[in-house]
C-alpha cells in the first residue's frame, strides 16, 4: 500500500521533545503582570489597592496551604499591590486590608464561605482545600473587576463533582508502541507552576498508568516488581509534590492481566500449568483471570495492599473493569452473554465484579482507609452485537452498578451509546464526544442503579477524539449543558480526559467551575462569568464566539470512524493525489510513517452519503469562521489571550481543509464519470482547492510556529503536523499543480479515459463478467486455496466451492455452491464487497446453518439483505440479495464492482477467488486489504 510514498519526498522526522516549548511554558509563572488600569474602588466594592495583610489563620500542621498563600502573594504582586503575611490574626495593621482564612463548619470537604467587607475577606473552610478555593475566588474576583477589587458581601461555594481527575498533558502513556514508563526515568512531569494551573482550575486527581507486573511483587509471577522499590520512591515523591497542590495521584491499569494473545497486554500462559485456577474463561488465545477463584482474589488483593501500603497516600485507583482488555472473566461484554470458566459461569456478572471490586478495596484500605476505587465500564462496542445482545449487556451492567460495593466510584462513559440525530437518520455516539451532549441512556440508567456506591462520568472536557491535535476545542457552551445533565443524575465524580483533553485551558477552567454550586442560572451567563475575567470588555464578543463554535461543533459527523481517522485532527497536512493512490486513512491517535492516503470514504462510510458529509464539513466551516471574525476584531495584549484566538483559527483552519478534502476526492472518483466540458470545469475546480490548501498550510504553519502546542496529539506522543511538515505537503502540492493536472487535462482535451485501471474501464487482475437483469448466462467461479493460508490443500479438496453473481437494479446477488463430504456447523462463507473505488468493503457472512452476520463498519444494523441456505446432496448452498442501497447511491449502480468470495472451514482452512494480503490490523476495518479484490464487470 506504501509504494506511491516511494515519488514522494521523505517525510520530515518529528520535533525532539525538548523542542517541545510548551514544556517550557507551563512552567512559566502563573502570574507575571496583571494588565490593570488604575481606578477607584465602585459602590459595593472594597479597595486593596493600599495594601494587603494575609493571615494564615486555619490550622496546616502539615503546611499543604503554603503554595496557596504564596500562590496568592504572587498574584497580589503581578498587580502592584503590596502585602504582609502573618499567622497571628492580632499582628494585623487596621488601616490594611486583611484576607484571613479561619476554620469552620461546613457540610462537605471544599465547600468554603468568604465574607468581605471594606477592610477584610473572611474565607471560611472546614478543610485545607476549601481554603485553597476560597483564596483563588478572590483572586478570579480581582480578574474580573480588572483591578484589585472585591465585591461587598457574602457567597458560598461547594462541590458537587467532588472527584475531578485529570492527567499530565505531555507524559509517556505507558503502552506501545514507545511503552515509555514515567516512574522508570528521571523526567519531571509535573512541574510546580503546571500543577498550579491545574488547581487553579479546579482539578483534585490526577491519573498516570501502571501494571502490576512493574510494581507489584508476586507468588504467582516470579518475574514481576522485578525494580518496583525504584519505581515507587518516584511514585511517592510525585504524591508528595501534587499534595501540596491539592491534588491526588490516582494509579490507572486495566488489571488483572489475562493469559496469551499479545504479549505487550497478556501474561505468558504458562503460569496457568502451576496455577490452573487463575485461568477462567475460554476465548480463542485467550484465558481470562479468574477472580472467582481463591488464588485470583489473593494475587488481586495482595497487589492493591503492595501498592497502597508503599504508597499509602497515594488517591485510589482507577480500573477499567468491562470493554476494553481480556482481565477478569467478565470483562469482555459479549462474555458477560457466554461464558465458559468453570466458576464465574455459574454466578451473575454483578457478583463477580462486587467480588473483584472488595479484594481491591481490601488491599487499597490496608495502605489508605480514604483511597478511591474507581471501577471504569468503558463500552464503546455494545452495538456491534446486535441490537438484542447490546440490550442484554445494557442490562447487565444495570445490575452490576446496582451491585457495586460501598465507596467505588463507578465510572461510565458519558456519551457513549447515545444518539445523535443527523441527516434525518439517527447514528450512535460511540467513543467520547465533545460535540454531543449526552448523557446515554446506558449511562443514565446504571447512575440511577447504584444504591450506597457513588458515580463518576467519563468524558472528555478539553478536546476529544473529534480532534485532539489542537489543546483545546472552544465550546464550554456544551460543557454547560453536560454538566447540568450531570448534575441532575446526582453525578459527583468526572474523568476529564483519556490520553489528550487535558492542557489547563478555558475548558478545563469550565470544568472546574461548573463542578461547584450554584450553577448559574443559563449557558449565556455562564460564558460571560467564564470569559470576564479574562477578556474585561471583550466578553460580551468572546462569549458570542463561543456560542458559534458550540453550533458548529455540534454539527460533527456523528460516527466513530470521522473521529478515529479524522479528516480534521491533520487532513491539512495529508497530501492530495489527483492520480489515485488507493491508499488507507491512517489513524489519528498513532504517528505513522506513511500518511493518508486517498480513501477518504473510510472517514464515514456508510452511515453518511458523500454529499452529506460534504455539506456536513462545509455549514462546520461556514459556522465556526462566525466565530473567528468575531474573536480576530480583538486585539488582547496578553500573550495567552493571542494564543486562544490562534487555536480558534487553527480549528477553523482544520475545519475548512476537511470540507476541501471531502470535496476534492468526490470531484476526482466522479471525474472520469463526465462529460468533457464538465470534466474541465471540475478539474479547474480541484485546482483552486488545492490552491486554497497550500494556502491554509501555510497559515496553520505560522501559527504553529507561535503556538507550539498545536498539531501535538498526547495519545500520539508527538505532533501530528509541524511547520516543517505542513511545509512538506506544499511542496508536494505544488507538484501536483505543476506536474498531474497537466497531464490530466491532456487527457481529457484528447478524449482519452480517465484513470481505466481505478474505475475499470481497463481492469487489472481477475476480473467476473455478468449480464445485467439476465441470469441466463451464468459464469461460475471456483474457490481454491489460500497460498498464504496454513489450509491443508489435501483436506481441501474435500470442499469444492465455486460462486455465481447477478444483478438487477434493486439487487445484487450471489449464489454459493459448497460442496463436503462432512458435515461441519462451523462452515461459513464470506462475500467481500467493495462497491466504490477507495471505499471501505463490506462483508456478508453465512454458515450451512443459516447463521449471518454483516459488517458494514457501523453500529447500526442494516437488514435490506436476505439469505437462503439449503442442504443439497452434496453439501450445501447459499442465496445471498443484496440491495444496492446498502452501500451505494443508485446513479453509480451499473459500475464496475470489486469483490472478492472465501470459504472457511474451522481446522481445516481457507479457500476464497483471491488471495488475502493482510494489512495490519486497524480498528474498524480489521485487516482488509483492497487489493484483495477481484472485479466485477457488468454488460448491457
Amino acid at each position: 500500500m506504501g509504494f506511491f510514498y516511494l515519488f514522494m519526498k521523505p517525510q520530515p522526522t518529528q520535533p525532539p521533545e525538548n523542542d517541545w516549548r510548551f514544556v517550557q511554558e507551563l512552567q512559566s509563572p502563573l502570574w507575571t503582570q496583571h494588565d490593570w488600569k488604575p481606578r477607584m474602588a465602585q459602590a459595593e466594592e472594597a479597595s486593596l489597592a493600599d495594601g494587603v495583610c494575609i493571615i494564615a489563620n486555619f490550622p496546616d500542621d502539615n503546611f499543604v496551604l503554603e503554595i496557596a498563600y504564596a500562590d496568592m502573594m504572587d498574584f497580589l504582586d503581578a498587580g502592584n499591590v503590596k502585602f504582609t503575611f502573618s499567622d497571628d490574626p492580632d499582628s494585623a495593621n487596621k488601616s490594611t486590608f486583611t484576607i484571613e482564612t479561619v476554620n469552620a463548619e461546613t457540610s462537605i470537604p471544599e465547600e468554603y464561605r468568604i465574607t468581605i467587607t471594606e477592610n477584610q475577606a473572611l474565607v471560611q473552610a472546614a478543610d485545607t482545600e476549601g481554603i485553597r478555593r476560597g483564596l483563588f475566588h478572590l483572586e478570579e474576583e480581582m480578574l474580573r473587576r480588572g483591578g484589585p477589587f472585591l465585591p461587598i458581601g457574602e457567597l458560598s461555594r461547594k462541590p458537587v463533582i467532588r472527584t475531578r481527575i485529570s492527567r499530565c498533558f505531555f507524559g509517556p502513556i505507558n503502552r506501545p508502541p514507545k511503552n515509555r514508563d514515567e516512574l522508570a526515568d528521571d523526567a519531571d512531569y509535573y512541574p510546580e507552576q503546571y500543577l498550579n494551573r491545574l488547581a487553579h482550575h479546579g482539578i483534585n486527581g490526577l491519573w498516570m498508568t501502571i501494571k502490576f507486573s512493574d510494581l507489584c511483587p508476586s507468588r504467582f509471577f516470579p518475574d514481576h516488581g522485578k525494580d518496583w522499590e525504584r519505581r515507587l520512591e518516584k511514585l511517592r515523591q510525585t504524591v508528595a509534590t501534587c499534595k501540596l497542590y491539592g491534588i491526588k495521584i490516582y494509579a490507572f491499569c486495566i488489571e488483572p492481566r489475562g493469559f496469551g494473545g499479545i504479549s505487550e497486554y497478556m501474561s505468558p500462559s504458562d503460569t496457568l500449568e502451576k496455577f490452573p485456577n487463575l485461568g477462567g474463561h475460554k476465548s480463542g488465545p485467550y484465558s481470562y483471570f479468574c477472580t472467582s477463584s481463591a488464588e485470583g482474589q489473593e494475587y488481586v488483593e495482595s497487589c492493591a495492599e503492595h501498592l497502597f501500603t508503599n504508597v499509602p497516600e497515594l488517591g485510589g485507583m482507577i480500573g477499567i473493569n468491562l470493554g476494553e482488555r481480556p482481565t477478569h472473566c467478565y470483562s469482555a461484554t459479549q462474555n458477560i452473554l457466554h461464558n465458559n470458566c468453570p466458576r464465574c459461569s455459574k454466578r451473575t456478572p454483578a457478583e463477580v465484579f462486587a467480588e473483584m471490586l472488595g479484594a481491591l478495596q481490601r488491599g487499597m484500605y490496608r495502605g489508605n482507609p480514604n483511597a478511591e476505587l474507581v471501577s471504569w465500564l468503558y463500552v464503546p462496542y455494545l452495538n456491534y452485537h446486535g441490537d438484542e445482545a447490546a440490550a442484554a449487556v445494557k442490562n447487565e451492567m444495570v445490575k452490576i452498578a446496582a451491585q457495586i460495593p460501598p465507596k467505588v466510584l463507578l465510572q461510565v462513559n458519558f456519551e457513549s451509546h447515545g444518539i445523535a440525530s443527523q441527516w434525518g437518520r439517527d447514528h450512535y455516539i460511540l467513543d467520547y464526544s465533545l460535540a454531543y451532549v449526552g448523557p446515554s441512556d446506558v449511562f443514565a440508567d446504571c447512575a440511577r442503579a447504584v444504591n450506597e456506591a457513588r458515580v463518576s462520568a467519563k468524558l472528555q472536557v478539553g478536546n476529544s477524539h473529534e480532534v485532539a491535535t489542537v489543546p483545546f476545542v472552544p465550546v464550554p457552551g456544551n460543557l454547560y449543558r453536560k454538566y447540568q445533565k450531570m448534575r441532575e443524575l446526582g453525578i459527583s465524580g468526572a474523568m476529564q480526559c483519556w490520553f489528550f483533553g487535558n492542557y489547563p485551558s478555558p475548558m478545563t477552567e469550565a470544568a472546574g467551575r461548573l463542578s461547584f454550586d450554584p450553577l448559574p442560572e443559563n449557558e449565556e451567563k455562564f460564558l460571560q462569568q467564564l470569559a470576564s475575567p479574562h477578556w474585561g470588555e471583550d466578553t460580551k464578543t468572546v462569549a458570542k464566539a463561543w456560542q458559534h463554535f458550540r453550533d458548529a461543533y455540534g454539527q460533527f459527523p456523528a460516527v466513530l470512524q470521522f473521529s478515529w481517522f479524522g479528516p480534521v485532527h491533520d487532513c491539512i497536512n495529508w497530501p492530495l493525489h489527483l492520480n489515485p493512490v488507493d491508499a488507507i486513512i491512517q489513524p489519528s491517535w498513532l504517528l505513522k510513517p506513511d500518511a493518508s492516503g486517498d480513501r477518504v470514504a473510510e472517514c464515514f462510510a456508510f452511515e453518511f452519503s458523500r454529499p452529506e458529509i460534504i455539506e456536513t464539513c462545509r455549514r462546520m466551516d461556514e459556522e465556526w469562521a462566525k466565530g473567528v471574525a468575531l474573536l480576530e476584531n480583538l486585539k488582547p495584549q496578553n500573550r495567552e489571550l493571542q494564543t486562544e484566538i490562534g487555536v480558534a483559527q487553527a480549528l477553523g483552519l482544520q475545519f475548512r481543509s476537511a470540507w476541501n478534502v471531502m470535496r476534492f476526492y468526490e470531484l476526482r472518483d466522479e471525474l472520469p464519470h463526465k462529460s468533457q466540458d464538465q470534466q474541465l470545469a471540475d478539474l479547474e475546480t480541484m485546482r483552486q482547492i488545492v490552491q486554497d490548501e497550500i494556502s491554509n498550510s501555510k497559515q496553520l504553519s505560522l501559527l504553529a510556529e507561535n503556538d507550539s502546542r498545536l498539531g501535538f496529539h498526547s495519545e500520539a506522543e508527538g505532533y501530528k503536523y509541524f511547520p516543517a511538515k505542513l511545509a512538506w505537503r506544499v511542496d508536494q502540492l505544488k507538484t501536483v499543480l505543476a506536474e498531474d493536472f497537466p497531464e490530466v487535462q491532456q487527457q481529457i482535451e484528447a478524449g482519452k479515459v480517465l484513470f481505466p485501471e481505478f474505475i475499470g474501464a481497463n481492469p487489472q487482475g481477475a476480473i467476473y463478467r455478468a449480464q445485467w437483469q439476465e441470469d441466463n448466462s451464468i459464469d461460475w467461479k471456483v474457490l481454491s486455496p489460500e497460498p498464504c493460508n496454513e489450509s491443508n490443500s489435501a483436506d481441501l479438496e474435500n470442499y469444492q466451492t465455486a460462486w455465481q453473481l447477478t444483478a438487477d437494479d434493486k439487487n445484487l446477488s450471489i449464489k454459493i455452491n459448497c460442496q463436503t463430504s462432512e458435515s461441519t456447523d462451523d462452515d461459513q462463507v464470506v462475500v467481500t464487497v467493495e462497491p466504490r473505488r477507495c471505499w471501505p468493503s463490506q462483508k456478508f457472512t453465512v454458515n450451512k446453518n443459516g447463521k449471518v452476520f454483516h459488517e458494514n463498519r457501523s453500529p447500526m444494523t442494516d437488514d435490506r439483505w436476505n439469505v437462503k441456505t439449503q442442504i443439497t446432496p452434496n453439501g450445501w448452498e447459499a442465496t445471498l440479495e443484496i440491495a444496492w442501497e446498502i452501500f451505494r447511491n443508485s446513479y453509480i449502480a451499473r459500475r464496475p464492482i470489486r469483490i472478492n468470495v472465501s470459504r472457511s472451514i474451522s481446522e481445516v482452512g481457507t479457500i476464497a477467488w483471491q488471495k488475502h494480503e493482510p494489512l495490519a490490523g486497524r480498528l474498524v476495518f480489521g485487516d482488509d486489504n483492497s487489493v484483495d479484490y477481484g472485479w466485477v464487470i457488468f454488460g448491457e
